[in-house]
C-alpha cells in the first residue's frame, strides 16, 4: 500500500493505492480514511457491486469496509474488465476505485486500452477540482525554449 496527500489552498485529498494478493490478508483497515479520500487498487475480490456474478469472502469484507468507511464505489458493473488472464483467457475486474462522497460526485472513471506487458488495463480517474482562486495570484508559466524536447519525445516515439 502507498499513500499520498495532495494539498490545495482550501482542502487536502488523501490517495491510497493498494494491492491485495489472492489468499493474503488485506490491509484496508490500516488506511486513515479522511473526509476527502480516494482509494484505488487491485483488491482481488468478487462482488456483484463491481460486475461479478457471485460474492466471495474478500468481496464481502471489501463491501463491509466500504460501508464502514462511508466510501462510494466508482466502478460500475457495466464497466469493461480491467484484467485479462493470458493463462486462462478470461477477464475480470480486480481493480477497484472508491472515494468519499464529495470526491465521488466529482469523479469519472475510465478503463483505458491495454498497455504492452501488463495483464491489467490502466484506469483513469478524473476529479473535477474547483479551488478558490486568489485574485492576486498569477498563473504558472512555462518556458518552452528551455524544454528538453529530445528527452520528452523519445518515449513517445517508441
Amino acid at each position: 500500500m502507498i499513500g499520498a496527500e495532495l494539498h490545495f489552498k482550501d482542502k487536502n485529498i488523501t490517495i491510497y493505492n493498494c494491492y491485495c494478493p489472492p489468499g493474503k490478508e488485506h490491509a484496508l483497515h490500516a488506511m486513515n480514511i479522511s473526509d476527502q479520500c480516494i482509494v484505488v487498487g487491485d483488491l482481488n475480490s468478487n462482488s456483484p457491486s463491481w460486475g461479478y456474478e457471485n460474492q466471495d469472502a474478500r468481496g464481502e469484507e471489501v463491501d463491509d469496509w466500504q460501508t464502514n468507511m462511508s466510501l462510494l464505489l466508482l466502478n460500475s458493473p457495466e464497466d469493461p474488465p480491467t484484467f485479462y488472464s493470458r493463462s486462462w483467457m478470461t477477464t475480470s475486474t480486480p481493480d477497484l476505485a472508491f472515494a468519499t462522497e464529495d470526491i465521488a460526485l466529482k469523479t469519472t472513471r475510465q478503463v483505458m486500452d491495454q498497455l504492452g506487458g501488463s495483464d491489467h488495463k490502466p484506469v483513469l480517474l478524473r476529479v473535477e477540482m474547483i479551488t478558490a482562486r486568489n485574485a492576486t495570484s498569477t498563473l504558472p508559466r512555462c518556458n518552452y525554449k528551455k524544454a528538453n524536447w529530445d528527452h520528452f519525445t523519445a518515449p513517445t516515439d517508441e
